[in-house]
């Protein structure tokens, strides 16, 4: 079921990652870090390298510019991008900035909600945007990494079925979601 809702939303030639390349992956995430990127290293032949960029000890979970700056060096290391947001209404300032700030590296970057889909109208600069739905993913609760491996599945190639069960916007209407094929 997990694998089934992954809703690709939004991809300017980005995914899927190739799994069999070299190249060096970045995982950032406001939680779980290096859990989701135990998760990437067991799909992909390139070294993957984590960054938590919140301290998951209280709510909201957002990024300092401090933790911006510390994805920003570590994104210099690596070829590739893949950063998890969490949200459960509207997505934090920082979030947004770190997301932008690592999209203007130039690197191939892929977003993942793992709260609330609608934090992609707050990333227009977003060049490949997946909704996971995770509500098992918060820091405060016991997590059920299911939908976290749905997501890398679908990052590294497995075509995504997923349809919004809501309209975000205009331009991502109720019914909305993309494939490769």
């Amino acid at each position: 079921m997990a694998l089934d809702s992954i809703t690709l939303l939004k991809n300017d030639s980005v995914l899927p990652f190739n799994p069999r390349s070299d190249e060096k992956t970045l995982v950032v995430s406001m939680a779980y870090a290096e859990r989701i990127a135990k998760m990437v290293r067991a799909v992909s032949k390139g070294e993957v390298l984590a960054y938590q960029a919140a301290p998951a000890m209280g709510e909201p979970l957002d990024a300092t510019e401090e933790a911006i700056q510390g994805a920003l060096a570590k994104a210099k290391l690596v070829d590739r991008i893949i950063v998890f947001t969490q949200s459960d209404r509207k997505i934090p300032k920082g979030q947004i900035d770190l997301v932008n700030q690592l999209i203007a590296t130039g690197k191939p970057v892929v977003t993942v909600a793992l709260g609330n889909p609608s934090d992609i109208v707050s990333l227009p600069n977003a060049k490949a945007y997946i909704a996971a739905y995770a509500a098992d993913t918060w820091y405060w609760t016991t997590p059920v990494p299911i939908s976290w491996n749905a997501s890398i599945e679908v990052i590294f190639g497995t075509n995504p079925k997923g349809k919004l069960p809501v309209t975000l916007s205009k331009e991502y209407p109720r019914d909305f979601g993309l494939s490769y094929r």
